[in-house]
């Protein structure tokens, strides 16, 4: 939605002949002015309670049939290419990612937020027609740089191919008997606890990572009892691993 230098084509059709004067008009439509979208709702933060700004932080918006003034029937442009996100002040689009889009039920999209901070708000758009899906919801783009991986599971039903959703391409492998299941955003992956059930990736960590790192992941333990691994990196140059594990304790 920021203004800048555009090129345009003017077409104009009919029986002048160069040269004679004419009285067409010609109108110009903004392709990225909001109030072009039919519809719009307001998303308020109001669970984050630090006094840090998050910069460029991929937010969860959960759309669903139970949003009042949100409707999947509204949309215009195939099942979501008229979907649109924009900063509080309606004047900067906003990448985003849809994970999952379910139109009897919820649908999971992160949207890269410039700055959170408690009660920041952003704004959704849809409902227009003729609209095509922004490169930036499959390219990596909703996630900053600063991301060196993020695996998302798919719908529960098949795991298919773990894909990395940022630009560095780290896509994981299955190995063993790792199967699909329901999680807590969209699906999840059931990993059974035996040897040899694990996702792989060629994830490099003594190319990206350094000192300061954050790890994440959600876990549904089926038992809580001395350290169980989620998560390790192996680093050859340094001989030790980046960990992430629970024990019953912690």
């Amino acid at each position: 939605w920021s203004e800048g230098t555009e090129t345009v084509t003017l077409v104009l059709t009919g029986g002048a002949s160069a040269g004679d004067p004419s009285n067409a008009t010609a109108t110009l439509e903004d392709y990225g002015d909001p109030d072009k979208w039919t519809r719009r709702l307001p998303i308020r933060f109001a669970g984050y309670t630090q006094a840090e700004t998050l910069t460029n932080f991929p937010a969860l918006v959960i759309l669903s049939t139970t949003i009042a003034g949100f409707s999947y029937a509204h949309f215009k442009s195939g099942p979501n290419a008229d979907l649109r996100f924009t900063d509080g002040s309606r004047t900067l689009e906003l990448n985003y990612e849809i994970e999952s889009w379910d139109t009897n039920g919820n649908s999971c999209v992160w949207v890269q937020v410039p700055e959170l901070t408690n009660d920041a708000g952003i704004w959704a758009y849809w409902g227009r027609l003729d609209q095509t899906t922004p490169p930036y919801t499959t390219n990596g783009a909703t996630w900053d740089p600063t991301f060196a991986a993020v695996w998302h599971l798919t719908n529960g039903t098949a795991l298919g191919t773990v894909k990395d959703s940022t630009t560095n391409g780290y896509t994981a492998t299955i190995n063993g008997p790792v199967t699909a299941t329901a999680g807590l955003v969209d699906g999840a992956a059931n990993c059974p606890g035996t040897d040899g059930a694990y996702l792989n990736t060629t994830f490099n960590p003594s190319a990206r990572l350094g000192d300061n790192i954050t790890v994440s992941a959600l876990v549904y333990p089926r038992s809580i009892g001395d350290y169980r691994g989620v998560a390790g990196a192996h680093v050859p140059t340094a001989s030790g691993f980046y960990f992430l594990q629970y024990q019953d304790q912690y």
